[in-house]
Formats: C-alpha cells, structure tokens, sequence
C-alpha cells in the first residue's frame, strides 16, 4: 500500500513541480490551457507566484516520499491542496469566471489523485502505530 500510495504522490508532485515552473517561465501558456485569452500584468505577478508555490511544493513532496511513513503529513498537505483546487476551479466555473470545458481536466486530475490517496493511505497501519505509542 505504501508503495502505490509513494508512487501516486511523487508522480502528482513531480506534475506540480513542473506545472509549477512552467507557470514561472511561460505563465501566458499555462493560462491559456485553462481557457484564458489574455493575461493582465496583476495576473501574471498571481500565476508566477502561484508557480513559485506549486515548484517549492512538489519538490519538497517528492523529497517527503522517500520515506512516507515518517512523512503522511505531506500527503494529507497534497490532498487538501487538491481538493482546495477543485473547489475552487467549481466556484470559477459556476461564477462563469472560466468555462468548466475548458478546466474540466484539472479537476479530473486533482480528483483522481484524492481518491487513488484514500484508497493507498496506510489506515490500519497508522492506528497500529497510534496504539503502539500509547501503549508505552
């Protein structure tokens, strides 16, 4: 379990580092992707900083995965960001901000990698650990 669950986690990471970079050297493309025509220069400064974040994430969570027992927080950080996502990219589909045919990708992606993390968790082996700890 651990090991798929390794897995999901440095490929989602390896695609963010480099979602990431990309939106720091090409930022007009990335936002292209999402179905953006233009880009202001207020939103150029928000997508390279965002870049700045998703680059610094993924390579922290893939240097985390090399021993994911000790480093579940990682995941549970990765999730919420991916959940986050979707919410968020839902909000700006209904508000008509973005068209959702164009985005529908994104959260196809970020769900996907939610639910492959729920079912790869180490549960039991967690509870095992918790009861362990407290035993002593």
């Amino acid at each position: 379990m651990i090991r798929a669950l390794r897995v999901c986690v440095i490929v989602y990471a390896i695609a963010l580092a480099i979602a990431g970079l990309l939106s720091i050297v090409i930022p007009e493309q990335m936002v292209k992707l999402l179905g953006f025509d233009g880009i202001s220069d207020a939103a150029r400064t928000a997508t390279l900083l965002l870049g700045a974040a998703y680059a610094a994430a993924g390579v922290w969570a893939t240097v985390a995965a090399t021993d994911l027992p000790k480093n579940l927080i990682w995941v549970k950080f990765l999730m919420t960001k991916a959940l986050l996502s979707v919410v968020t990219m839902l909000y700006l589909g209904i508000r008509g901000y973005s068209e959702l045919s164009d985005t529908w990708w994104v959260i196809a992606i970020d769900i996907v990698f939610v639910a492959l993390c729920l079912a790869f968790y180490p549960w039991r082996a967690k509870q095992r650990a918790a009861l362990a700890s407290n035993a002593t």
